[in-house]
């Protein structure tokens, strides 16, 4: 499982931080179907520490909510 929580630039949050000039090209566009992109919510946030720590937690939450595979073995939340 990989996370990539998303860094706003001060155009998308009042916290980002400034763009750096030109594309950072670390990242390719998601088109496959085994990865998830979620909405970063940037508007409900107050600082970029609380941006990066709820995103986490979302993308964790939905993970074994979705479900993944480690070494064959499907891990997933139960309904208890």
């Amino acid at each position: 499982m990989m996370i990539s929580p998303p860094i706003p630039d001060n155009r998308q949050a009042p916290y980002g931080i400034p763009p750096l000039g030109k594309k950072i090209k670390a990242f390719r566009p998601i088109k496959n179907v085994r990865f998830h992109a979620l909405d970063p919510e940037f508007h409900k946030y107050d600082n970029l520490e609380q941006c990066i720590l709820a995103s986490a937690i979302k993308a964790i939450d939905f993970g074994f909510t979705k479900g993944f595979a480690c070494y064959g073995k499907k891990i997933k939340f139960q309904d208890l």
